[in-house]
């Protein structure tokens, strides 16, 4: 059950805001890639992900949070 005054408009949204942490990402396509093109196109692709995790995230949200 949802806590009083939580809705799962709220709580999706909030899962795809916890998408927007990529600096983890980031350190580890670092260590991951020897080549600078592949380390170059996995933070353009983490950058990419973050940017749409957190406009999706504020559109949920947006629409699912009371109006005052």
């Amino acid at each position: 059950r949802l806590p009083a005054g939580v809705t799962w408009g709220e709580v999706v949204g909030a899962w795809c805001l916890a998408g927007i942490g990529f600096t983890m990402s980031l350190f580890i396509s670092d260590l991951a890639f020897n080549d600078e093109t592949l380390i170059a196109t996995a933070k353009i692709g983490i950058l990419a992900a973050s940017l749409v995790s957190g406009i999706i995230g504020f559109v949920i949200l947006s629409r699912s949070l009371p109006k005052e």
